[in-house]
């Protein structure tokens, strides 16, 4: 069987791939907070990019999430995993007591 290859998550994942901001084009500054800014240095290692790039496809994942609206499936998932950890429970105490009570009989 062939190796198979994961789908790519993020242009950042792509082989070569640097975003790169010409001195010319830079025109503003944002401040980072230590937390942040070490959130960035992990990335940056392991990805082996650049501060830059790795900001930016932060960026732009993050619209991507808001865009797709996550958070709202996120809450419809979540209460579609309570509703059958309820209907399952219940599956499982009927059940399980009459296997149990037919083992031991």
């Amino acid at each position: 069987m062939e190796d198979e290859k994961q789908p790519q998550t993020s242009h950042i994942d792509g082989p070569g791939f640097i975003y790169q901001v010409k001195k010319e084009d830079t025109g503003s500054q944002i401040r980072v907070s230590k937390g942040d800014y070490i959130i960035l240095r992990v990335y940056k290692e392991q990805k082996r990019k650049p501060v830059v790039t790795v900001l930016h496809c932060m960026i732009g994942q993050a619209a991507k999430c808001w865009l797709e609206d996550h958070d709202s499936k996120i809450r419809e998932l979540e209460e579609w995993v309570e509703k059958w950890k309820y209907t399952t429970g219940l599956y499982y105490a009927k059940f399980t007591r009459n296997m149990l009570g037919y083992l031991y009989e």
